[in-house]
C-alpha cells in the first residue's frame, strides 16, 4: 500500500536488481516482497535485527511513528 501511494504521488521506484535477503520472506507474496524490498531501498523500511521482516507480527506505536516520519521525509524529498 506504501509503495503504491508513494508510485501514485510521482516517485519511479522499481524493485532492486540484487533484493536484500530477509529471513521471513517465503509468508510474503512477490508483490509484497517488492513492495518490501523498494520500502528498504528508499529508506522507510527497516526490518527488524537480524534482516527479519516479520510480514506476520505486530507492530508498536513507536515503530509506526517512526515508519509515518520516514515516509513524509521521503515524500518532502
Amino acid at each position: 500500500m506504501l509503495s503504491k501511494y508513494l508510485q501514485s504521488m510521482g516517485n519511479d521506484l522499481q524493485p532492486p536488481a540484487q533484493p536484500v535477503q530477509f529471513a521471513g520472506v517465503d509468508a510474503m507474496s512477490q508483490e509484497g516482497n517488492d513492495a518490501f524490498q523498494i520500502l528498504y531501498q528508499s529508506g522507510i523500511f527497516k526490518g527488524t535485527s537480524g534482516l527479519r521482516m516479520e510480514p506476520e507480527g505486530s507492530t508498536t506505536r513507536a515503530q509506526f511513528v517512526v515508519l509515518m516520519h520516514r515516509l513524509s521525509v521521503f515524500a518532502q524529498g
